[in-house]
C-alpha cells in the first residue's frame, strides 16, 4: 500500500478535473480505454478522475475512486464503527421516487429491515458524492447510464452546484460507447429525432465509407459485446433441430429484463416473456415460421420459462453462437437489443418491439401497438427492405460521426473516433460550461463518509472508512487548497488515516 502522503507528484499537478461515474468491472480492455483517455486529457490540460464499482484489474494510473454498487451494497454499521447513528432520520432526498427506481432494478426489498437499510444509503451516498465533488471540483461530470438511485443523486447534486453534465453508455456496435448530452439510448437527443442532417456531402461519403468498413470487417469477424458459444455453422443448427428448407427462421434475441432497455425502453412488454408470448400469438397458424430463440448469456430466466411458451413453435437455446444464430436466420426480432444492430450488419430484415436508437426512422418494422397485426406480416415478407437498410446504413454512419466512440485501438485504424476524439469532444464540453460552485453543497448531517480506495501509478492505496462527527471535521472540507489531491490528502491527514 502506498501512504497518501507519497503519492506520485504527478497527481499534484494543478489541472481542470473530468469526473467520469463508469459503469463495468474495471477488465482489462476497459481500463487502456481510461489509459488512454486520460492521456489525451492530460495534453489538453484536464486530469481525469473514475468513480467505478471494481477495482481496476490491472496496473491503472487512472485515480479511482471505488462506491459500491446499489443501495443494498451500502457499508453496514457495526459496533465499531457506530456512524449509523448520525445518519439522519429525514433529508432533502425525494425518498419514495428513488427507492422505489431501486426496486425496478434489484427487486422489492424482502424485509423491513433492508428497506430501511435502503433508505438509509441514500444519505450515504449523498454525502459521499458531496465530498467527492467538494474534493475534486470537475469542471465536467460524465455519468454511465444516469438511471441508477445513486446516479440520480450524483446527477442531481451536479446541477445544484452548476457542473456540466453528459451521459454515456454502451454504443450498439462492439466496443463503442455513446455520448449524449440529453441521455442514453432510447433517450438520448438522436434517438428521439426521427431524421438526421449531414453537414456536407463529403462528411456523408467519408462515414458512409466507414460504416462499409465495419460491415465488412463484421462478415469476417463476428464481434459482439458478450462472449459466445464456439461456432459450428448455420447448417448444424437445421440438421439439429430439423428445421425445413421451406421454413422461415425467426430468431427471437432475449435480454436481460433487469436491463435499462427493458426496464426504461420497453413500452408494450414488461418482460420478454410476455414479448415471446405476443409473438408467438401474432404468427399462430402460420406453419412456415420457426422461432429459434437466443437466451442473453447474462439473462436470469430459466430457458424452460421461454421453451413453454414456444409450445412446438421452435426452440430456446443458450449453446448456440450468435453468430450462427444470425447465418440461419431469416428475420430478426427483439424489443430493443443491439442484436437487431448485428442483424442489419447482415441484411436481415428486423422486427423493433420497443424504443432504442432506431425508432421512428423507418429502419426496423415497429410494434406500436398490441393490436398491431399488419407490421407482422410487412417484416415477414420484408416490404420495402431494401430503402430500410440503406437509411439504416446512413444512420448508422452518422451516429459514428456525431454520437459514437470506439474504446478499441483496432478500430480506431478503421478511422472511427476514439480517445483522441472523445477527450477533444468533453474538453469543449467543460470549456463551454458555467462555472461550478460547489461551496454550497451540505452535507446533511455530520457524518462525513470519505473516499474508500485511489487507484494511484499501478498500485491501491486502501483507505479505511471512517466517519467521524462535530463541526471541527466539516470545516475541514471548507478550507481553501491550490490543488484537488492536495485536499484529499490534507482531509486524510486531519482525519489520520494511515
Amino acid at each position: 500500500m502506498i501512504p497518501v502522503r507519497e503519492l506520485p507528484m504527478v497527481f499534484l499537478i494543478e489541472k481542470q478535473n473530468i469526473l467520469v461515474h463508469a459503469r463495468g468491472r474495471m477488465t482489462p480492455f476497459e481500463t487502456d480505454f481510461w489509459q488512454r483517455l486520460r492521456k489525451e486529457l492530460n495534453g489538453q490540460g484536464y486530469e481525469l478522475w473514475l468513480i467505478g464499482h471494481h477495482l481496476a484489474q490491472q496496473p491503472m494510473e487512472v485515480p479511482l475512486i471505488k462506491a459500491p454498487n446499489g443501495l443494498d451494497a451500502f457499508p453496514r454499521a457495526d459496533i465499531n464503527t457506530g456512524w449509523s447513528s448520525w445518519l439522519p432520520l429525514t433529508g432533502t432526498l425525494n425518498e419514495n421516487e428513488l427507492l422505489e427506481c431501486e426496486g425496478i432494478w434489484w427487486g422489492a426489498p424482502t424485509t423491513p429491515a433492508q428497506k430501511e437499510g435502503r433508505r438509509r444509503a441514500l444519505y450515504y451516498f449523498k454525502n459521499f458524492y458531496t465530498s467527492v465533488l467538494k474534493v475534486i471540483k470537475p469542471v465536467l461530470t460524465v455519468i454511465w447510464n444516469g438511471h441508477h438511485p445513486q446516479e440520480i443523486i450524483l446527477d442531481g447534486l451536479c446541477r445544484e452546484s452548476g457542473c456540466q453534465l453528459v451521459y454515456i453508455e454502451r454504443g450498439p456496435f462492439y466496443g463503442t460507447i455513446q455520448v449524449d448530452k440529453s441521455g442514453v439510448l432510447g433517450g438520448s437527443t438522436v434517438a428521439t429525432e426521427s431524421s438526421w442532417k449531414w453537414q456536407s456531402a463529403a462528411e456523408q461519403s467519408r462515414w458512409l465509407a466507414t460504416m462499409d468498413e465495419i460491415i465488412s470487417r463484421y462478415a469476417t469477424k463476428r464481434a459482439t459485446w458478450w462472449e459466445q458459444p464456439q461456432t459450428a455453422g448455420p447448417d448444424s443448427v437445421r440438421k439439429r433441430f430439423n428445421i425445413r428448407p421451406d421454413t422461415k427462421v425467426v430468431l427471437f434475441a432475449g435480454q436481460v429484463d433487469e436491463d435499462i432497455q427493458s426496464i426504461l425502453y420497453s413500452p408494450l412488454f414488461p418482460t420478454n416473456l410476455s414479448a415471446l408470448k405476443w409473438l408467438c400469438e401474432s404468427v399462430k397458424g402460420d406453419e412456415t415460421v420457426f422461432i429459434l430463440g437466443k437466451q442473453h448469456p447474462k439473462s436470469s430466466t430459466p430457458i424452460a420459462s421461454y421453451q413453454s411458451i414456444l409450445d412446438g413453435r421452435g426452440f430456446w437455446v443458450d449453446d448456440v453462437s450468435l453468430e450462427d444464430c444470425l447465418s440461419v436466420a431469416d428475420r430478426v426480432v427483439a424489443v430493443n437489443s443491439t442484436v437487431l444492430q448485428e442483424a442489419l450488419m447482415v441484411g436481415k430484415p428486423t422486427l423493433s418491439m420497443g424504443t432504442s436508437l432506431l425508432t421512428g426512422k423507418h429502419i426496423c418494422y415497429e410494434v406500436s401497438s398490441l393490436f398491431d397485426v399488419n407490421v407482422i406480416s410487412d417484416w415477414l415478407e420484408a416490404k420495402g427492405f431494401p430503402e430500410r437498410y440503406e437509411k439504416w446504413r446512413d444512420f448508422s454512419a452518422y451516429l459514428l460521426a456525431h454520437s459514437l466512440f470506439t474504446m478499441c485501438t483496432d478500430a480506431e485504424s478503421l478511422s472511427q473516433r476514439g480517445a483522441k476524439e472523445l477527450a477533444e469532444c468533453l474538453s469543449s464540453m467543460a470549456t463551454t460550461g458555467s462555472q461550478c460552485s460547489f461551496e454550497n453543497l451540505a452535507f446533511d448531517s455530520a457524518l462525513i463518509y470519505f473516499m474508500e480506495n485511489i487507484c494511484a501509478s499501478g498500485q491501491i492505496a486502501s483507505i479505511p472508512s471512517l466517519a467521524t462527527t462535530g463541526t471541527s471535521a466539516a470545516s475541514a472540507y471548507e478550507v481553501a487548497h491550490p490543488g484537488p489531491l492536495k485536499t484529499i490528502i490534507d482531509a486524510l491527514r486531519f482525519f489520520r488515516i494511515r
